[in-house]
This record gives structure tokens, sequence and C-alpha cells, in this order.
């Protein structure tokens, strides 16, 4: 593990600037994990922002003490999945998918964050939170319209809304943190609330032939039925006929 020791932002600058992103280790042999010095020493070049942990760039020394055993951090076992784009009937629910995939066995410090985003806007606003336990929103838009319908153990964090209204419009992300998987990694979701469902082509094909064929076998019953309905008429009549011919006359 190596000597327990402060490490400056600046010192370990000069040390590992040509070191890949994965273990990196000090000159004087104290072994670190890389992205977690990255983030805190303005080395960081990742698509998502570090996260919000004491620290500073200007060669103080670090908020920990202790070297982490060198453990390269494989990105490619570690996303997120989520459809790109839903749409909803106004009033009704849906479910909001997210699954994801750790190389690091699941924590207590695993956690899942739901932001929501309004169409046209840049702000986010945090709508669920579930750490050990599920937390809802107690006040705002999505009061009593979030549900948690997930299972971390089995990589499944998902939630469902309720009651859908036209204000849900917008995007939905879901982000899961499984220390030492800092970075964290998120997926987006594009919520449509409409009206009404729109009939596509097809279906408006289909619902005209299924009419059409619904028509044409209602008018063979029609047919057939009026059809027999003459022929018993018509037999009746010769039979009277037959009698009233056989029958002698009273005169």
């Amino acid at each position: 593990m190596g000597k327990k020791q402060f490490v400056s932002a600046g010192a370990f600058q000069k040390q590992v600037r040509n070191f890949p992103v994965g273990a990196l280790h000090c000159q004087d042999g104290c072994s670190v994990r890389g992205t977690y010095l990255l983030q805190h020493t303005g080395l960081w070049r990742g698509i998502l922002a570090p996260p919000q942990m004491p620290g500073t760039l200007d060669g103080s020394k670090f908020p920990f003490k202790s070297c982490v055993s060198s453990v390269p951090l494989n990105t490619e076992d570690n996303r997120i999945s989520a459809p790109k784009e839903l749409k909803v009937v106004n009033g009704t629910e849906v479910e909001l998918h997210c699954t994801f995939r750790s190389s690091q066995p699941h924590s207590k410090r695993l956690s899942v964050t739901w932001n929501f985003r309004p169409y046209g806007q840049t702000t986010e606003e945090t709508i669920f939170y579930y750490q050990e336990m599920p937390y809802l929103p107690t006040d705002g838009r999505f009061k009593d319209h979030v549900v948690w319908t997930g299972d971390v153990q089995k990589n499944d964090a998902s939630i469902t809304l309720h009651g859908v209204q036209f204000a849900f419009n917008g995007t939905f992300s879901c982000k899961v943190q499984n220390p030492p998987d800092i970075q964290g990694y998120s997926g987006e979701t594009v919520l449509q609330v409409i009206q009404s469902v729109k009939l596509s082509e097809i279906e408006i094909l289909a619902a005209a032939v299924g009419g059409a064929i619904i028509l044409v076998i209602f008018i063979l019953i029609i047919f057939i039925t009026v059809r027999y309905c003459r022929q018993d008429r018509n037999s009746t009549e010769v039979v009277l006929r037959d009698t009233e011919w056989k029958q002698p006359s009273v005169w």
C-alpha cells in the first residue's frame, strides 16, 4: 500500500504528466487511482464533470492521506442504457427505463439520481434519489407522480411516472454512481407528452381493410338470410297449392 502521506497537486502534476489515465504511480512509490486524482489536479479531461468534492488546484494538499491500490478503470464496462425518446398520452403513466453495468461490485454507496430538464431550458432539477432506499420528491411538479420501479441488484435504475402532465415535456437523465467508479455514467431520455395518439399510415390502412372485410361479411349474411327466407316461403306456397288440388270438392 505504501506510506500514508499528503500529495500536493502541483507536485503530482509534474510526476504524472506523461502517464496514461488508469493506474498512476508517484515517483516515491505511492500507488494511487488515476481517475480520482486527475479530477483534483486539473488533468481531468473526461466527458462528465467531476463530482463536487473538496480540493483545490493551486498546489495545496489533497483531503486524503492514504494511498489506494492500483486498479485500472475499464470505462467500457461501465455503461447505462436508456431509450432516447418516449411518447406518452397526457394523464397516463410511463416507465423511464434505465439499466446499467458496472465493473465494480455493488456497494452500499451505490446511488441513482434522476434529473429533469424542461423543454427549451438549460437548468435541471433533481426529481429522485436512491441510496439503499428511494427518496421521492416532496414538492414541485413531480410530487406524488414518481414511483421507484428499479432494482439495483438487477442493474435496474428505472422509475415510473404516474398521471403524466404536459409540464413533464423535457429530458430526463439517469445517473448511476458505484464507488470506486467515482465519475459515474448518465443516460438521457426525451419525453414527449401528447394529447392523443396519432395513428400511423399502416394502422389507418389496417383499420380500413378490417372495416371493409366486416362490411362484406355483414352484407353476405343479409343476402343469405333473405334468400333462405324466400326459399322457405316459396316451399310453403307450393305445399299449400298441392294440398288444395288433392282435396275433393265438396260440391
